[in-house]
């Protein structure tokens, strides 16, 4: 009795998890129930499936949950009552919306899916849902890069992205497969995540990057900013922006389409990067073979996001200004060094005159008394 209350109580919350994450493949959902015994799980997702409550779908080689739209459902309910609130004057008065200056464009056709419901309750919480008559009936709705509304166009595209009649453009443009993938996959993480400031410029060591983007793999991950360089004759290492622009370049052509990607920004990080780090002077920097690394963790860091940093000397004082603002009296003190120097030398070079001027005089005295 206690087993069937159990099963009862997980199938309520697998099915309310997929209800809010329809579409989620199995690795994730089993990922979101380890806590449970796995034997249980199954028997409660085989019996949701075998009452047609959940359905399971194939995406190429993986297998995704979506909750069965003709089913009542509490998901299906909410979406009704929101879409009686705000979407019956849209769609007579979509012409006269107007669109922010990034937003994604849905459109799908008619369809015989069992899903076909929910992908239009979806469709209907849009920014500018309308419907057209041509062949067939058309639905379109437009999506920002609000969390909220981002989430609700990535619940829409799991259902009809394998529908002949499917077409997605951002800013009316139409919008490559690959590109798509990368958009969904990676602002979508960006949506669930908190903070989300943090996201798109590091959270860690490994995808920490000054271009506010570590999907450019500039960072530790991948190839950080300093790899790219070599150095000259009195080994100081040169930094090669050029071959990073062409990495910028080649690694962002999938990335234009997401809203918070910037080619101005990364045009100005590279332009902050240092065109040559001395690690003879510099010891925040250390010479590895042929290529340059910060002294620690903690420093890679720091200049992963603060490129004012790299050419500092002292850092403990880090404000963001130059090197030559944080110790203004640097060229002062390797001219005292070279002073010192030099005084040295003088007194080494008077002290031999004298011990020469002595010899001279004890050579002479001899030669007198023997003489």
């Amino acid at each position: 009795m206690a087993n069937n209350q159990s099963i009862e109580k997980l199938k309520t919350n697998i099915y309310n998890f997929i209800i809010e994450n329809s579409g989620i493949i199995m690795k994730d959902f089993y990922n979101n129930f380890q806590g449970e015994s796995k034997s249980l799980v199954n028997t409660a997702l085989n019996e949701l499936i075998e009452t047609n409550k959940v359905v399971k779908m194939k995406a190429g080689r993986t297998v995704k949950l979506c909750v069965v739209a003709k089913s009542p459902n509490k998901y299906l309910k909410k979406l009704e009552k929101q879409v009686e609130a705000v979407t019956s004057s849209k769609i007579h008065d979509c012409e006269n919306i107007e669109l922010p200056n990034w937003y994604i464009g849905v459109s799908f056709k008619k369809s015989t899916s069992k899903n076909y419901s929910q992908a239009v309750a979806l469709s209907r919480l849009g920014l500018n849902y309308e419907e057209k008559m041509e062949d067939t009936l058309i639905h379109h709705s437009s999506y920002t890069k609000d969390s909220r509304s981002f989430l609700i166009f990535m619940n829409l595209y799991n259902i009809i992205k394998d529908w002949n009649s499917c077409r997605i453009e951002i800013n009316n443009k139409f919008l490559f497969q690959k590109s798509l993938d990368t958009l969904t996959e990676c602002y979508c993480n960006k949506c669930k995540s908190s903070p989300k400031d943090s996201f798109c410029s590091g959270y860690n060591l490994k995808t920490a990057n000054p271009f506010e983007c570590h999907r450019l793999n500039i960072n530790i991950g991948g190839t950080p900013w300093w790899k790219y360089g070599y150095y000259d004759a009195k080994c100081i290492w040169h930094i090669d922006k050029e071959d990073i622009r062409k990495t910028v370049n080649e690694n962002s052509y999938n990335l234009n389409c997401c809203p918070d990607f910037s080619n101005p920004r990364c045009k100005i990080a590279l332009n902050k990067i240092p065109d040559m780090i001395n690690p003879n002077i510099n010891k925040n920097w250390i010479k590895v073979n042929d290529s340059i690394e910060p002294k620690d963790e903690e420093f890679a860091l720091l200049v992963s996001k603060n490129l004012e940093a790299a050419s500092l000397l002292d850092i403990s004082k880090f404000t963001g200004n130059k090197s030559s603002d944080i110790n203004p009296n640097l060229d002062s003190n390797f001219s005292n060094f070279n002073t010192s120097n030099n005084s040295t030398n003088n007194i080494n070079y008077n002290s031999g005159c004298g011990c020469l001027f002595l010899i001279i005089i004890v050579i002479v005295i001899f030669a007198y008394i023997f003489s």
